[in-house]
């Protein structure tokens, strides 16, 4: 098996605003720049979500990792089979990677970013076998940080500077712990039909887990809620995995986002409840569609 590894001198600065704020989430610190970041594009065979990595280790080894560095992963496919199956697979080989890259990392709380792309944005032709053989990859983005010299920041301002509103959402869940009701993420939104969450839905994640950081002792429940079905059915139609739990899936995927930012699984639980508690029904427009295709916390009890 041949791997092939390419390295992109590249700039990603269209992604400051979120890493820079992820930093914050370990601590109150000086404020960041970010540096040159470098792609390891590693490649696959066909129909395969895992590779050997040994001519890969020379090249990690090389690689200085510190606390508020960022790796992206983004996966590929080629256009072989249809987009479902290969949206799969470019996950599971997103999956695989991280896996492995972890194994080689220790010690450093790094912050871990993926997205699987599945055959869309093909970069190379897909209708030669040699443009084929490098959409099979999975992309490594390293953003490395620095600290700016003479210019200090807070968690705050930067949390004010991007929306992001941290008072709203500890008054919900100190009204739910009170209370001992759900309240829903507002405008946590996913893809019709999908567990995947919008991506203009990703500041409502990171406020979640910043609350989550500083309330050490909060425990939750992540509920997920679908739309546009008979509320006497127990759940929906997940396109991606073929599966019929779609706000199980929905509520897993809140639940591996907080994971993967470092958020004990033992602080956190996810139900899926179907289409039993829509907000709207019936539902009339697609704003009420979009209300009901949710996910709502709810504060645990110690």
């Amino acid at each position: 098996m041949c791997i092939n590894v390419v390295f992109l001198s590249i700039y990603m600065r269209q992604t400051l605003t979120i890493y820079l704020i992820g930093c914050f989430l370990l601590s109150e610190i000086k404020a960041l720049a970010i540096s040159d970041s470098l792609v390891l594009s590693i490649y696959f065979d066909v129909d395969s979500d895992s590779t050997s990595l040994s001519d890969y280790e020379d090249h990690l080894k090389k690689l200085s990792f510190s606390q508020y560095d960022t790796l992206v992963l983004k996966g590929y496919c080629d256009s072989r089979a249809d987009d479902n199956y290969n949206q799969n697979l470019s996950k599971r080989r997103v999956i695989f990677i991280q896996s492995e890259l972890q194994k080689r990392i220790k010690n450093i709380e790094l912050i871990w970013k993926t997205e699987a792309i599945g055959e869309k944005s093909p970069k190379y032709d897909n209708t030669t076998e040699a443009g084929r053989a490098k959409n099979r990859r999975v992309d490594i983005f390293y953003i490395k940080y620095q600290s700016t010299k003479g210019k200090d920041s807070t968690l705050n301002e930067v949390l004010r500077a991007n929306n992001i509103d941290l008072l709203r959402l500890t008054k919900q869940i100190e009204a739910s712990k009170e209370t001992g009701e759900s309240f829903a993420m507002e405008n946590l939104l996913f893809k019709p039909g999908l567990d995947i969450i919008r991506p203009e839905s990703e500041e409502v994640l990171i406020e979640l887990l910043v609350l989550m950081k500083q309330m050490t002792d909060l425990k939750i429940e992540i509920q997920g809620h679908i739309c546009c079905t008979d509320p006497s059915m127990f759940d929906g139609l997940n396109i991606r995995t073929g599966g019929e739990h779609l706000s199980l899936d929905r509520a897993k995927a809140v639940y591996d986002y907080l994971k993967n930012h470092g958020i004990d699984p033992n602080r956190m639980r996810y139900k899926g409840y179907g289409g039993s508690r829509k907000i709207y029904d019936p539902e009339e427009s697609e704003f009420q569609q979009n209300k009901n295709r949710r996910v709502e916390i709810q504060v645990l009890n110690n």
